[in-house]
């Protein structure tokens, strides 16, 4: 979907039940478009039918009838499930930032370390996220906090993640997930990620955690027989060389993301 700058209008169908006559308004959400933030924000029921607006608010169910395919991406790449801000919890969302985190299929288990970790979402044209200003790699490498007051270190990310699976609240550290349990299945199922045992992986911690020796942050958990959903559920921060399959990568809206 390709939407100019400017003022626009998203709109769909007013209340819970009834509401169906050609008469009837319906609820809208206006917003501003600029390259790279969305500003003046509001949300109304205009009474009147013939509202004008320029989005339409649809609705599809997984598996049914939603768009079967993602974005053109490297093999193994999926959509954000993880959106980086100054805020604490999507209801207060301070300013919102272009990082996401995106999780890629490895194909087969990868020991960890910093620098391979690294180096593998570097290969797929994606970074890595390091919640401090410097000490991680290049900025070709690494997404730096460079406002300083993200608060948001690999643990507090796995964490949220974890949330997200278990349809659970944000922990409150900066950013939350965009994607919940039932959104990931249907990522990882288009990823030809199989059933059984997964860990996704990614840097441990705010700054520093670079060596070799340096632990991770991952969440483990099964993909129940024919994708029905998730299970075995866990969030952790093993030593390095532990395996894991699914790289925690980042990238930038409108930059590197695919």
């Amino acid at each position: 979907m390709s939407v100019p700058a400017g003022q626009h209008v998203m709109a769909m169908k007013y209340a819970h039940t009834g509401q169906t006559a050609d008469s009837n308004g319906p609820s809208v959400v206006s917003f501003t478009l600029t390259t790279n933030d969305i500003t003046g924000v509001s949300q109304n029921n205009p009474a009147a039918a013939n509202t004008q607006y320029d989005i339409a608010l649809c609705a599809c169910v997984i598996g049914t009838d939603c768009p079967t395919t993602l974005p053109p991406a490297p093999p193994g790449v999926m959509g954000p499930w993880y959106l980086l801000n100054t805020g604490g919890t999507a209801s207060g969302v301070g300013t919102v930032l272009r990082a996401r985190i995106i999780p890629v299929y490895t194909t087969t288990p990868q020991p960890y370390t910093y620098t391979s970790y690294r180096a593998f979402c570097n290969s797929k044209s994606l970074r890595v996220w390091f919640d401090a200003t410097s000490g991680g790699g290049s900025s070709s490498q690494v997404i730096y906090d460079v406002s300083t007051n993200i608060n948001a270190g690999g643990h507090d990310i796995i964490n949220n993640l974890l949330a997200g699976m278990q349809y659970g609240a944000e922990s409150g550290h900066g950013g939350f997930p965009i994607a919940w349990q039932r959104d990931m299945l249907w990522q990882l199922q288009a990823a030809g990620v199989p059933v059984g045992q997964h860990k996704a992986a990614m840097k441990y911690h705010h700054a520093a955690q670079t060596d070799n020796s340096s632990p991770a942050s991952m969440v483990t958990f099964t993909i129940d027989a024919g994708y029905a959903g998730m299970s075995s559920m866990s969030a952790s921060n093993p030593g390095a060389g532990t395996t894991y399959d699914i790289a925690l990568c980042a990238c930038n809206m409108g930059e590197d993301c695919p």
